[in-house]
């Protein structure tokens, strides 16, 4: 091919910004080639996107100028969404649409900064008694969880026991291992005396122990 271009002038040639170099990572060569599907393919998202971006705005656009103040929370609800509206704006490419948008957005804000602005008092006030109230809020959910914790650990102490005394009371003789069931049961009484069903408690573990004596020596065949 080179012996083809042999005393030929080289060609005056204007790369185009579809070409740029590439190098191949597995031969390490270089060549030009042309990125236009891919510019072409990433416009196609762009425009897909900032049509998406059109749709939403204008809707945004047109519930903010019909939104009317009644109450603090929408005095909240008006802030956000100009703040959401300006930054989708920010997004958009410059054009007519987006200038429209612009404005419609900042004239309705100054009306709604003027009520907001006179609602100063009654935003300070409702502001004190939610922030009242939400502490009021998390002080009894710490109530509540220590409440619940307390109620664990009475529970579990509880089954404890309860566990202990069932293995007495569920001997069928006088098996090797009951006297240690009976000292285990007698040791862990010790987790629920100071609640009211304790004399219940030891009333049964007494009935069980005693049971033992009647029992069989060895298991039935």
């Amino acid at each position: 091919m080179d012996q083809l271009h042999t005393e030929l002038e080289p060609w005056d040639w204007e790369q185009p910004e579809t070409v740029v170099e590439k190098t191949e990572e597995e031969t390490g060569i270089t060549d030009l080639v042309s990125i236009t599907a891919e510019l072409r393919a990433e416009q196609s998202l762009h425009d897909k996107e900032q049509q998406r971006l059109e749709t939403s705005l204008t809707d945004s656009v047109e519930a903010f100028e019909t939104k009317i103040i009644e109450t603090v929370e929408d005095t909240y609800w008006v802030q956000n969404q100009y703040r959401d509206i300006l930054s989708g704006l920010n997004q958009m490419d410059e054009g007519t649409l987006r200038a429209d948008l612009l404005e419609r957005t900042v004239t309705k804000y100054e009306t709604f900064s003027r009520i907001i602005t006179e609602m100063h008092d009654t935003i300070v006030l409702y502001e004190a008694q939610k922030a009242k109230e939400q502490a009021a809020a998390q002080k009894k959910a710490e109530e509540d969880a220590v409440s619940q914790r307390e109620n664990l650990e009475i529970q579990t102490r509880k089954n404890t026991f309860l566990s202990a005394l069932q293995d007495v009371e569920a001997l069928e003789y006088q098996s090797p291992d009951a006297d240690a069931l009976v000292d285990d049961a007698i040791d862990k009484l010790s987790l629920v005396e100071e609640y009211e069903e304790a004399q219940s408690y030891i009333t049964r573990l007494n009935e069980a122990i005693e049971r033992i004596s009647t029992l069989p020596t060895t298991p039935y065949l």
